[in-house]
């Protein structure tokens, strides 16, 4: 896939300690080549732009077979494709499984770097990644999480609560019906 515009690690220890050195997360990748949806995968998403340019500044990617053993156990990999963002010790913060188009992958890999940087308490790098995912892909089925995660993460930085009342008002007026304006229900009251 390198000549696509993505180089993919194939040895997972390697990765990550690329990972760590660069002070970035990984992208794990766990394909399976008689699956059309990593077919698809790899032939629509992967190719794109977008996601070409994300991958490259953002995390190390690493590709490994689906029943790559002992790592598709360890993982939990039951189906493919199968993408994990992990930090540079090989902790999952984030996990989708099945085919994810050019336009919601982009917001997979935002939202779980900023995973990756918020619960290693680098909060300003996960509020930039999350402001980031919000203003480019604020359509995106992960931008209700996404702005949770950033009033948590603002807060955090500033131990403003007011951050987290903000986040409670502009979940309800934009994502009224979403799981995380129902989990930020409880800021209402600050």
């Amino acid at each position: 896939m390198a000549d696509k515009g993505i180089t993919w690690e194939h040895d997972l220890d390697y990765a990550l300690r690329l990972a760590k050195a660069g002070g970035k997360p990984v992208l794990l990748y766990f394909h399976d080549p008689d699956c059309v949806a990593c077919q698809a995968q790899e032939s629509e998403a992967f190719v794109d732009g977008s996601v070409v340019s994300a991958v490259k500044e953002h995390v190390v990617p690493a590709w490994l077979p689906h029943d790559h053993i002992p790592l598709s156990s360890e993982y939990g990999v039951t189906w493919s494709p199968c993408l994990l963002v992990l930090d540079p010790e090989g902790r999952v913060h984030r996990k989708e499984v099945g085919f994810l188009p050019a336009e919601e992958l982009v917001p997979f890999l935002l939202l779980g770097c900023a995973g990756v940087y918020f619960d290693g308490d680098k909060f300003d790098y996960a509020v930039a990644l999350l402001e980031q995912l919000l203003n480019r892909h604020g359509c995106s089925a992960y931008a209700p999480e996404a702005r949770f995660l950033l009033g948590a993460a603002a807060w955090k930085a500033s131990n403003d609560p007011s951050r987290l009342r903000l986040t409670y008002e502009d979940l309800q007026r934009a994502w009224p019906d979403s799981l995380w304006a129902k989990k930020a229900r409880p800021y209402a009251r600050l």
